[in-house]
């Protein structure tokens, strides 16, 4: 019999078993870090089109529109890591008023994300003009594992939004 009908040995199949456990072992911690980056990515980029949708719909609709979490009641509740939602807001209330539905809802983000606003208000306001109703902030969007580095998505008082040096932001993550 020629060894290419015979097949391979068990210390054969061991030793090559051994040598992809040993290159795989390697290689997650580097799969887990690049995908906690795609993910932290990907939050930031729903963010951007949250804030982009908002301020594109208050200028169409010529109509204040408010991007905020919501709790179960309808009220803008600062949490911004369990979803978002965009809504018209005529009454200039911040929330969303019963039987009322938001234009669009973004879901919870593994990544914790934070709003760093100057004032006390946990919610982005669109004027019908483009602009933000005199509010400008940052959102920190923290990676859930180290290594990744902080997105930072910096709104300005004209309702532009723009990416940002992390710089410092890493330690407003907690």
């Amino acid at each position: 019999m020629t060894r290419a009908t015979r097949g391979i040995t068990l210390p054969e199949l061991l030793c090559a078993c051994a040598i992809t456990a040993v290159l795989g072992g390697l290689a997650v911690p580097g799969a887990t870090r690049w995908l906690a980056d795609a993910s932290a990515e990907r939050t930031f980029h729903r963010l951007t089109a949250g804030l982009a949708l908002a301020r594109t719909l208050a200028v169409t609709e010529r109509a204040p529109v408010v991007v905020c979490p919501l709790d179960a009641r309808g009220v803008c509740d600062g949490d911004w890591t369990r979803g978002f939602a965009v809504f018209t807001d005529r009454e200039r209330r911040a929330r969303l008023e019963p039987g009322r539905r938001p234009f669009r809802v973004f879901g919870a983000s593994e990544e914790r994300v934070v709003l760093r606003a100057f004032g006390p208000r946990r919610y982005f306001r669109f004027l019908p003009n483009g602009q933000t109703d005199w509010q400008n902030g940052r959102f920190l969007v923290c990676p859930r594992v180290k290594g990744p580095a902080v997105r930072v998505l910096v709104v300005n008082v004209q309702g532009r939004a723009r990416r940002a040096r992390h710089g410092g932001a890493t330690r407003d993550c907690g």
